[in-house]
């Protein structure tokens, strides 16, 4: 389904609180918004909440306590109002023994999805010129959970899957760990046309892929810490500028 241009929804958070039962961690967040059409990216130490923020966003979790509110929806009601308006690709995809076709139409309706639909998922996650180098079609295998594949090459057909769908909303969860230079500047190109017409959230370390997200959003033991520009959080944050000067970003080429 592609959706009506009207759709351009909010993300609004008020008062987030979310405890896991068994565990100590605990996200608060007062108060976040995402406008339609932004380019965030989330950013910070591994458990600090990034990835726990997205599930509470695509409603794979529920809040403890609080609210999180897209288009007057909560998450699950979202979902179930708009299925596809969301799309979500994790850093370890779900690829599975079928053909191109099959992995790419997965959990979409069993409705007959227009090849055309496919090719330009396809073309804009930078796969058009591996398949035709390698004579492929929709209709090819790709082995027992893609292993006829390379781990980038799963990551930017699952990104096919999530773009069939034209979503507003699209998430990205440690995508570019698997992609080579090349295709992870591509992807950021695709970014860069999407900006306006669907959200982008990223969650990465990599921060050669949320350099230039507008809106950093920098998490700590649960909780949101800073937010701004990349040179902006290097300024604010010493942690954030002590991980980019040891990624190579002096402060004179930052």
């Amino acid at each position: 389904k592609k959706f009506e241009n009207e759709l351009k929804p909010h993300i609004k958070i008020s008062n987030l609180l979310f405890q896991y039962d068994l565990d100590s961690f605990e996200l608060n967040i007062p108060h976040m918004e995402i406008a339609f059409g932004e380019f965030v990216a989330l950013v910070g130490r591994s458990g600090s909440g990034k990835s726990t923020l997205v599930d509470l966003i695509l409603g794979v979790l529920r809040p403890t306590n609080g609210i999180i509110e897209i288009l007057d929806l909560q998450p699950q009601e979202l979902v179930q109002k708009y299925p596809g308006l969301v799309s979500y690709v994790p850093q370890n995809p779900h690829i599975f023994n079928g053909t191109i076709r099959e992995n790419m139409t997965y959990g979409l309706a069993n409705e007959q999805i227009p090849d055309v639909f496919l090719w330009n998922s396809l073309k804009q996650a930078n796969l058009i010129e591996f398949i035709q180098e390698n004579n492929l079609n929709l209709d090819s295998n790709l082995g027992d959970k893609g292993n006829r594949w390379s781990g980038g090459q799963r990551q930017r057909l699952a990104l096919a899957r999530a773009l069939i769908t034209s979503p507003k909303i699209l998430v990205l969860d440690e995508f570019t760990s698997s992609l080579d230079t090349q295709t992870e500047f591509d992807l950021l190109d695709l970014i860069r046309s999407l900006t306006g017409k669907t959200t982008v959230i990223v969650v990465a370390h990599r921060l050669s892929t949320v350099k230039e997200a507008p809106k950093l959003i920098y998490m700590e033991k649960g909780k949101i810490k800073d937010m701004g520009s990349f040179n902006t959080l290097r300024k604010i944050n010493k942690e954030f500028d002590l991980q980019a000067i040891l990624s190579g970003y002096t402060r004179e080429n930052s």
